[in-house]
């Protein structure tokens, strides 16, 4: 799992060097001059690493900037949840107090229109139980389109970033390629004023040769430079898909879990009337039950 997008990053110089053969299989033998290691490959990868760390660290600010929205929606999702289930429980036990009322009086008095008022107070219930639902999805409606809202906002704060990080990195891969030409023919004007002045070459003959072949070091630079781009083209296009499926993938997982929810609930309304209706359908049978063994007696 990679919440914060950045796992590709933290190994991104070894990963592209990896995957550069022009680089393994020609430019490494510059590595036998002076200069090339620390100038060309320790000057690029200390400059690549420094904008990567840079932008590791932006990533963890939104990372954390995203945590806590997320965090604040949960909480105004609970808080809301819970306002209404206490209006729920207040409805219920009002309605619990005329029920009982209204079952002692008829037992009292055993008049049917006791049973037939309950019953119209059974289906005001529903309705009201009803209504407050309907006023938890609409809150809840609000909710979501605010954090919607926000998830855009935090898009638009990675691309931007991400955009950000890709320019800089870009022009350090052009630097790159522009720093390897630059050794290169530095490196060849110095063996060919060696050569004319007849001093001993101390270079392998292999590197000799490779200076001296021009079209297959061009070749190589570019090819270089073509994979490092590609590379890191392929990484942001990654990492920005990778950003969009998160989101895509909060708002169904909000979106499943607030419609499960609803669902539950508005069972648990049809299961409390269904209750109340079957207590009072046991309360007319019983009357009619004792009805019947009064005219037996």
């Amino acid at each position: 799992d990679d919440p914060m997008n950045a796992i590709a990053l933290r190994s991104l110089y070894s990963d592209m060097m990896a995957t550069d053969k022009s680089y393994k299989e020609t430019l490494v033998t510059l590595q036998d001059l002076a200069g090339f290691k620390q100038e060309v490959m320790g000057k690029y990868k200390r400059e690549f690493e420094k904008v990567v760390a840079e932008y590791l660290k932006q990533c963890e600010h939104l990372h954390e900037q995203k945590v806590e929205e997320q965090k604040r929606f949960q909480k105004a999702l609970e808080n809301a949840d819970a306002k209404s289930k206490g209006i729920s429980v207040r409805i219920i036990q009002e309605f619990e107090q005329k029920k009982e009322k209204a079952i002692q009086e008829f037992m009292a008095e055993e008049d049917e229109s006791i049973l037939k008022d309950l019953s119209v107070e059974v289906e005001s219930l529903a309705k009201r139980l009803m209504e407050n639902e309907m006023l938890l999805v609409e809150q809840l409606g609000d909710l979501f389109d605010e954090f919607n809202s926000q998830l855009r906002k935090q898009k638009e704060a990675s691309n931007a970033s991400r955009g950000d990080f890709s320019m800089r990195i870009t022009d350090i891969v052009q630097g790159y390629k522009t720093r390897l030409q630059e050794f290169v023919d530095k490196e060849r004007e110095r063996i060919e004023e060696d050569e004319d002045e007849d001093e001993d070459e101390d270079e392998v003959e292999e590197v000799v040769k490779l200076i001296k072949h021009d079209e297959k070091l061009k070749e190589a630079i570019n090819g270089s430079f073509e994979t490092h781009k590609d590379f890191i083209e392929e990484l942001i296009a990654a990492l920005t898909k990778k950003e969009e499926d998160r989101i895509k993938s909060l708002q169904i997982k909000f979106q499943h879990a607030n419609y499960n929810k609803n669902r539950e609930r508005v069972a648990e309304i049809f299961d409390v009337v269904e209750l109340y209706r079957k207590v009072i359908q046991m309360c007319k049978e019983e009357d009619a039950e004792d009805i019947e063994e009064d005219e037996d007696d």
